[in-house]
């Protein structure tokens, strides 16, 4: 189990620098606010209440950000930790394909290979489902896949994205 501070480390970490993170806390009583605030100078802390549900969380969370300037967000469940290349590989994708939502591949850290999560391209055939293995480009020889869902997990979003389509 990753806690918020190893997840808020592998942010600070990065290769390229994160200039703020926006922490949406839903009415916890464990100490994260506190916690998040005296470590991270970074961090901003929007107060919600137990009634917001994950959509109310990201939009607030979002919100904030556009507001502040934000041309990127990146999304991520406090459950998660990036290795320290992750944010460079994204922004390098999103320079190859602007206007796109990139996400990563989502990995077990106690199970090292077994993947949580990849995203989700499929076609179907006659109620079939049909994996769609279509590369789109490379970046530093790791391919790109086309994918038409992403996890919570590490998923930048420009934002002329928002600015398109909105909020969740």
């Amino acid at each position: 189990v990753v806690s918020l501070k190893e997840c808020i480390d592998s942010l600070l970490k990065q290769k390229l620098d994160v200039s703020r993170i926006v922490i949406v806390d839903s009415g916890s009583f464990d100490g994260t606010k506190e916690m998040a605030i005296q470590y991270f100078p970074k961090v901003h802390v929007i107060n919600g209440t137990p009634n917001w549900w994950w959509a109310l969380c990201m939009n607030e969370g979002i919100r904030y950000s556009l507001e502040n300037g934000a041309d990127y967000i990146l999304a991520m469940n406090d459950d998660t930790c990036l290795n320290l290349d992750s944010l460079s590989y994204l922004m390098q994708t999103n320079t190859l394909l602007p206007e796109s939502i990139v996400g990563s591949i989502v990995i077990d850290r106690n199970k090292q290979g077994n993947v949580i999560n990849a995203g989700a391209g499929a076609r179907y055939s006659k109620y079939r489902w049909i994996p769609v293995k279509k590369v789109i480009c490379n970046v530093d020889g790791a391919a790109i896949y086309y994918t038409e869902g992403q996890s919570g997990r590490g998923v930048l979003f420009p934002r002329s994205v928002y600015e398109r389509i909105g909020l969740y």
